[in-house]
């Protein structure tokens, strides 16, 4: 073995050993200043307007941008027939000093797009109102291809399509900057069940910008189908 194989894999044996190191599932005792936290909240079927039983939910302290450091794990709780949960602990507030935030995280269910899409909060203020009121949103998963086909002849500076099946939100599926009339494309893209997705694609003309929308109602377990003519 050759000496710069052998360091290699020193370091990955540390590596691997710390993250083994640091993933002890006990829960972690307030000894000193302690303060008794009340936290509430509830994970929701947008969709169908129901909470969804049984999703466990993992609190802890975190210290961001810290590889090695440990996630001390203060409880986990998993959801009630009505979607709620909450904890009820005494935790050291010492940890904010040290740059750790409360954490709440649940894992990924890849039947169901979450919101927030990186299913978890961070709080680093006691003061926060989101303790009482952490909110993961679910929504049932359909898949929508989207082709574009190239049928006009005008010479656009910009054209871009997008969806959205929530207010305010939305996701850029495609950007082209130049007319190309051989251009045809599908796009695949992830979006909710069972209510409207709406597809907005524009157009800008010489500084002139054209705006079209449309909606679709998307099935689960079937590939849903969109064509924008352009």
């Amino acid at each position: 073995m050759k000496l710069t194989e052998f360091y290699l894999l020193i370091v990955l044996t540390f590596i691997v050993s710390s993250c083994d190191f640091f993933k002890d599932d006990k829960h972690i005792v307030c000894n000193s200043n302690c303060y008794e936290v009340s936290i509430k909240g509830k994970i929701t079927d947008r969709v169908h307007n129901i909470g969804v039983d049984g999703i466990p939910v993992t609190f802890r302290w975190v210290k961001s941008n810290c590889w090695f450091c440990p996630e001390n794990k203060i409880d986990k709780e998993s959801t009630n027939n009505l979607g709620a949960f909450s904890f009820n602990n005494s935790i050291d507030t010492s940890f904010f000093s040290q740059g750790y935030s409360l954490f709440f995280s649940i894992s990924d269910y890849p039947d169901y797009i979450i919101s927030p899409y990186d299913r978890q909060f961070s709080v680093y203020d006691l003061k926060d109102n989101i303790l009482s009121n952490l909110n993961f949103d679910f929504y049932p998963k359909a898949m929508l291809q989207i082709e574009i086909e190239r049928v006009e002849n005008d010479n656009f500076q910009y054209f871009s399509v997008e969806h959205s099946f929530r207010d305010n939100i939305s996701s850029t599926d495609y950007i082209i900057s130049y007319a190309d009339k051989k251009e045809s494309k599908v796009i695949s893209v992830e979006t909710a069940s069972d209510i409207k997705t709406y597809i907005k694609w524009s157009k800008t003309i010489n500084s002139v910008h054209i705006n079209y929308i449309d909606s679709i109602n998307c099935l689960k377990n079937k590939i849903n189908y969109y064509k924008i003519k352009y």
